[in-house]
């Protein structure tokens, strides 16, 4: 398009997006309607039935009939590709539509942040924004203007790899991050986010991922639908379905799912996108014929776009003819497309996600990089520490591990082309000044030859050991469940070759999903968990073991003791025979060869200082709709060095028509503590909070006792009890 040449498809002066949105429809072939309903992988091939074949996509974008293209690389020539793609579809094809560009955005562009469960432990919602909206203008200057995340599952089961991409196991929590994340890349990063992956993909049976899911209505409503519902409400404007059956019905086909409780409870109004050939996968299912079949179903659950097949294109104008679909189904899925595409701008400026001349300027950026450097120290979980903790610069280290000197720290899902550019381990602990020697001692999976010797002899050489363990870039993620959520093997021999020398040993984790410590817990001094902490994630670690830092991440996944208590959880039902600890009662629901409990539960995570807090003291015992309860409790650092710490609040409805979780956090508040230094932390709790997806099939709190309980993480919490009663229940 000329510079300063109006787009055909912009609006005149006045008109309002549903009338330009109307005024096009009207103008366009039953072709070019469901070309906008096919997202093209953005190269000559598509998916057809379960391969990958040639197409000719600048014919099909001269013909109008792609909507959507999928792009990714380098950023300078990702912005000339765009450009080129687009050029075509506004200035070759009859009507002139701009195309949407999209990429998996999951937690970075190019500068790259903790993985979203790590970020989750960070417990600010406003460091979690301003990562969004980092992200997205760092991919919107360069083209990409519609971005495939938040991810907004809820796990149980740390086996599934996509454990990494979420922001833990509460619904509550969950929620608020989902709202976070969709603010800072719609507000303040101007680019249209999508939620994902509607619904209960985390659900998967055996922790394997696509696997088949089953939730009952109440876990649907009150586990799985919460994040979806905080991310709606904030504005999201597209939903992605998931892979899974719910129900027996594939999410992509799911009416519904879809179009009863997406569209109709909720009242989502935006763009339903499929995930990647998930339209074809129905034929996998067992549950479409054909593609045609498949198309029909997914149209039917009111499924706006197809992501990389093509059958709404193919197909749609003979299931028009035969009346297996209808004009006025198609029509409201481009309807939503086109007033995406008007709400974004570029139907009225189709470049103006095309900065090119300021890419340099705003990818990857020294500020971007420093926000990411203070999330990954903030995200960062002290799981253990005897004192060794933070490092004294007068001390000899021995860098053990794959991950001492490894750029491998940015987890799954990542599009970077700034690998190399890391900051490791050893380059922040290096820039502080430390005395160090590094040893590889194994590789992440497999021995190296000579490797322990090496790095047993660095031990003894120093005075303190810090072992850099964990899982590559390959270990979590989408199709990358594991069985065994151990440390690999390698680098277990390595770790026990060390301890043996004992000398102190601080274990520093990289990793994408809550592992099995039981031995760690045992044989190391101190242990902070990493996470992939992204493009600054070597000098934010080493930031947190010098002290520069203090830790103060807490867990939103649990760790389990044992892999066989997976699906393990703090939020659980009490069942009917509760197991209570210290009693021989033996019908209880407990295990003959280990604790019910996890090593480490949600919400847990130390400060260099040592933090108590004191009972909780209620403003009241009665709350009326339209009142509020305060609770209050006194936290005190009685350690010798600075604390910082998320004091939580959790809530139990001890009695209603359905069995309710025996615990549910409803609240967190950070204080940051000098040592000797308290600090009096209130909550205000209202009739609101208490309410969820009834026996009755509606949104209400009912009329009981509720206990309060306020610590500094799940399992503290339980032992810090107060109470009061809702005097009358509301519906909503």
């Amino acid at each position: 398009m000329e510079k300063n040449k109006p787009c055909r498809t912009a609006r005149r002066p006045g008109q309002t997006i549903p009338e330009a949105v109307e005024e096009l429809l009207a103008k366009m072939t039953t072709a070019e309607k469901l070309g906008q309903m096919y997202q093209s992988i953005g190269a000559d091939i598509t998916t057809v039935g379960t391969t990958q074949v040639k197409e000719p996509v600048e014919e099909l974008l001269r013909a109008g009939q792609i909507g959507s293209m999928m792009q990714v690389g380098e950023p300078h020539d990702l912005a000339k590709r765009i450009r080129h793609f687009q050029d075509i579809a506004v200035n070759e094809s009859r009507l002139g539509i701009p195309l949407l560009f999209c990429l998996d955005v999951i937690h970075g562009f190019e500068t790259i942040f903790p993985i979203p469960l790590a970020w989750s432990c960070c417990f600010d919602e406003e460091l979690i924004r301003q990562a969004a909206a980092t992200s997205a203008r760092e991919a919107a200057c360069c083209g990409i203007n519609y971005i495939f995340s938040p991810m907004v599952d809820i796990p149980h089961d740390p086996r599934w790899g996509r454990v990494a991409e979420t922001a833990g196991e509460d619904p509550w929590w969950g929620s608020r991050v989902s709202a976070a994340l969709v603010k800072g890349m719609q507000e303040d990063g101007g680019v249209m986010a999508c939620l994902k992956h509607y619904l209960g993909y985390a659900a998967a049976e055996a922790g394997r991922d696509y696997n088949t899911v089953e939730f009952s209505d109440s876990a649907l409503h009150n586990t799985y639908l919460p994040p979806f519902a905080a991310g709606v409400k904030a504005g999201v404007k597209s939903v992605m379905t998931a892979f899974n059956v719910a129900n027996g019905v594939p999410a992509v086909a799911n009416r519904p799912l879809v179009e009863g409780v997406l569209r109709g409870e909720l009242g989502f109004d935006g763009v339903v996108v499929s995930d990647y050939a998930a339209v074809m996968e129905l034929m996998e299912h067992g549950v479409a014929e054909d593609e045609a079949d498949a198309a029909e179903k997914a149209l039917a659950a009111t499924l706006d776009i197809e992501m990389t097949t093509n059958y709404f294109r193919r197909h749609g104008e003979a299931l028009l003819n035969s009346g297996r679909i209808t004009m006025e189904q198609v029509d409201a899925a481009v309807r939503r497309i086109l007033t995406a595409k008007y709400e974004l701008g570029v139907m009225d400026d189709p470049y103006r996600f095309l900065r090119e001349e300021e890419i340099d300027s705003t990818v990857y950026t020294p500020e971007h990089l420093a926000q990411s450097r203070t999330l990954a120290a903030r995200s960062a979980v002290l799981l253990k520490n005897d004192g060794v903790l933070p490092l004294a610069k007068d001390k000899k280290l021995a860098l053990i591990g794959p991950f001492a000197d490894s750029s491998d720290l940015f987890g799954c899902w990542c599009c970077s082309t700034r690998k190399a550019e890391v900051a490791t381990l050893a380059t922040g602990l290096r820039e502080k000044g430390f005395d160090f020697t590094v040893e590889e001692g194994s590789g992440v999976q497999q021995p190296i030859e000579g490797g322990i010797e090496r790095a047993v002899a660095a031990a003894k050489a120093a005075d303190v050991a810090v072992l850099a363990l964990g899982e590559d870039d390959q270990m979590s993620g989408e199709a990358c469940s594991r069985m065994n959520i151990t440390i690999p093997e390698c680098q277990q021999a390595l770790a026990e070759a060390v301890a043996v020398t004992g000398k102190p040993t601080v274990l520093v984790l990289t990793n994408g999903r809550p592992l099995l410590l039981n031995w760690y817990d045992e044989h190391m001094n101190a242990i902070l968990e990493g996470w992939a902490p992204g493009s600054e994630g070597g000098r934010a670690l080493a930031d947190l073991l010098a002290g520069d830092e203090v830790p103060g991440g807490k867990l939103t996944m649990s760790f389990p003791w044992h892999t066989g208590q997976i699906p393990v959880y703090y939020n659980e039902l009490p069942t009917g025979r509760p197991f209570v600890e210290g009693t021989d009662e033996h019908f209880q629901s407990k295990y003959l060869d280990g604790p019910n409990a996890p090593l480490y539960p949600f919400g847990y995570g130390l400060t260099y200082g040592r933090c108590v807090c004191g009972a909780v003291k209620m403003s009241g015992e009665n709350l009326a709709p339209g009142e509020t309860l305060t609770a209050t409790v006194t936290v005190r650092n009685e350690g010798s060095l600075p604390a910082r710490e998320t004091v939580q609040l959790y809530l139990r409805d001890r009695c209603a028509s359905l069995s309710r979780p025996v615990q549910e956090l409803r609240g967190v508040k950070q204080v940051w503590l000098e040592p000797g230094q308290q600090a009096e932390v209130s909550f205000a709790i209202d009739e609101p909070m208490l309410r969820f997806y009834t026996a009755r099939g509606v949104w209400a709190s009912e009329a009981g006792g509720f206990d309060v309980m306020i610590g500094l993480d799940s399992r503290s919490a339980k032992q810090n009890k107060a109470g009061f009663t809702l005097t009358a229940g509301v519906q909503e």
